[in-house]
């Protein structure tokens, strides 16, 4: 599966021969836009926005505060969005991406990246402070079609990878559990995507979903949340501190603002959307490294130069040397799918089979046996 992206600047498009690309935060996919020239780039991530609004009742205890201000602050408190991220890319198909490049303006940049799809079309892996999972976007003519169950087997690290590694101790089975079809519920709608206006299966997308490192203990989360969190007073850009998962309302009081121009600075952002100075969300990127779950990726040029690199590919041309601006993955495969379903198990196999999103284990010779896993 050959992944294509565009993007309006070269430099970005060319950070892919260090085998990292950039990933915009969810929080600003809710609350402001990029302004990029690709068609799909903006589009409104309703669907995720609806289940998690759903989900979290106002329990800041906070009524003096506009609609937008609420929302803001909600979405902060919440462990799904806050220091998550999000990057999407086109399918290469020879009978779509024609159509697709003819669809995009003269001024764009390209680059590419074959992920090492695990279970079926689902690539996953981790960085120093992140772990992250891939598959493609299932496109859908009402919301009421979007299958948590599809979309989990279809997605399967989201479960696996994200709740897996998060889990500390001190939690029973049901608050695992619950933990994990949170997560996966929630993330869900980032993968389905309803058809309308504004939209389209030319687009033929697939989604990176990225959360930085955490974990759980007893409904608290420890790390270091909020690191990429960024917001504007003013137009003035400050840090923000996170609690702990489940804030509590006299928590709410506790969220302080750090300006980045005089970090020693504490200001109360409660007290700032109180007295009605203006709060921006601002994008965040996170440069996320694929290289040890790609087997190749590179920086393809100008729309001329990917017209000719899709046909090479329709060709079935494969280029063999690597070159500045096309690499081979090297060393080990990051086997992060693996060691989520079996951490007792360095050597675990996982098999597809036949029916779509079930598995087979075939553990080692010191583990015990666990066939049929869905």
């Amino acid at each position: 599966m050959l992944l294509i992206r565009r993007v309006d600047k070269e430099e970005h498009a060319q950070q892919i021969n260090d085998g990292t690309f950039g990933c915009r935060d969810l929080l600003s996919h809710l609350f402001s836009q990029s302004g990029g020239s690709y068609k799909y780039v903006d589009y409104y991530e309703r669907l995720f926005e609806q289940v998690r609004s759903d989900s979290q009742p106002n329990y800041l205890g906070i009524n003096d505060l506009s609609e937008r201000n609420q929302q803001i602050l909600k979405y902060i408190l919440d462990p799904m969005i806050v220091d998550s991220f999000m990057t999407f890319f086109h399918v290469f198909d020879p009978q779509i991406t024609p159509q697709w490049l003819d669809e995009q303006d003269d001024h764009g940049f390209y680059f590419f990246v074959e992920p090492r799809c695990e279970l079926g079309f689902c690539a996953c892996g981790e960085n120093a402070d992140c772990y992250y999972a891939g598959a493609p976007i299932r496109y859908l003519n009402a919301p009421e079609e979007v299958s948590i169950n599809e979309t989990g087997l279809r997605v399967p690290a989201l479960a696996c990878v994200f709740a897996n590694r998060e889990i500390g101790c001190d939690l029973t089975q049901i608050q695992k559990a619950t933990y994990a079809s949170e997560m996966l519920c929630s993330y869900a709608p980032l993968f389905n995507r309803v058809l309308g206006e504004g939209t389209s299966p030319v687009e033929n997308e697939y989604r990176y979903v990225i959360r930085t490192k955490r974990t759980i203990h007893r409904d608290l989360t420890v790390g270091n949340l909020g690191k990429h969190c960024i917001i504007k007073l003013d137009g003035r850009r400050c840090g923000i501190e996170i609690p702990t998962y489940q804030a509590i309302p006299a928590q709410a009081n506790y969220y302080v603002l750090h300006p980045l121009d005089s970090p020693r600075e504490c200001l109360d952002l409660i007290a700032m959307m109180r007295e009605g100075h203006q709060i921006d969300i601002e994008m965040n990127f996170y440069d996320i490294d694929i290289s040890a779950t790609s087997k190749r990726w590179g920086y393809i040029g100008n729309k001329k130069d990917c017209i000719k690199f899709v046909r090479e590919e329709v060709r079935g041309v494969k280029r063999r040397k690597e070159t500045a601006n096309y690499h081979f993955h090297k060393g080990p495969w990051d086997h992060l799918m693996n060691s989520a379903i079996h951490p007792w198990s360095d050597v675990a196999e996982v098999i597809a089979l036949p029916e779509e999103g079930y598995y087979s284990l075939q553990p080692n010779a010191h583990a015990p046996s666990d066939n049929g896993v869905s």
